[in-house]
């Protein structure tokens, strides 16, 4: 059996601004594949930290890095 390998990557649960009183999340649908929704996420550069490939992603998926992190979880 073959083993797909993973590049190591990281991905953001986006609540909305009034989170905790209201709790929404932001997910965006794919465009290469039809129907698959996803949290905004990427592959981590070669040199780059988590922390900064988090907001490299960000910035390229939606359009801004300006974010407050409630949480971390380095390994899942």
């Amino acid at each position: 059996m073959l083993h797909k390998k993973y590049r190591p990557n990281v991905a953001a649960i986006i609540m909305s601004p009034d989170y905790p009183n209201t709790c929404e999340v932001f997910i965006a649908e794919r465009i290469d594949i039809e129907g698959a929704w996803q949290f905004p996420q990427g592959g981590i550069d070669e040199g780059e930290t988590p922390l900064e490939a988090l907001y490299r992603e960000l910035l390229e998926e939606i359009g801004t890095n300006e974010i407050e992190i409630l949480a971390q979880y380095p390994r899942w």
